[in-house]
């Protein structure tokens, strides 16, 4: 059933007429880097969000690698070319923590 543009703009804002009562659990570990971490972060906005398992990588803060050719040794290398604050102020190389720590996940005893 297709939706009406006022329905697709509720939808993307989140304005829904029942809210979500549920918990939804959010499982992260150090894989998740970079646009994963921004994603965790607005997620983990959400009162109903618990982010279960460990640490994400924390490599955050800097994206957009440019390739630099050194002058003088002419050597390749790749820099970052933007830098992202974020509003908690995620330290890099540490990442988010999740709200349980685990390092094995018994999705039984989320729900409990």
């Amino acid at each position: 059933m297709p939706y009406t543009i006022e329905e697709q703009l509720e939808a993307f804002q989140g304005r829904r007429p029942n809210e979500y009562k549920s918990k939804i659990f959010l499982l992260i570990d150090t894989d998740c880097a970079s646009e994963c971490e921004t994603i965790v972060e607005k997620l983990t906005a959400h009162p109903n969000i618990v982010a279960v398992g460990a640490n994400t990588r924390g490599a955050l803060h800097y994206s957009n690698a440019v390739s630099f050719l050194l002058p003088n040794s002419g050597i390749w290398v790749r820099l970052p070319s933007l830098r992202h604050a974020y509003e908690n102020g995620a330290p890099e190389g540490v990442g988010y923590a999740p709200k349980i720590r685990t390092n094995f996940i018994n999705l039984d005893n989320l729900f409990q």
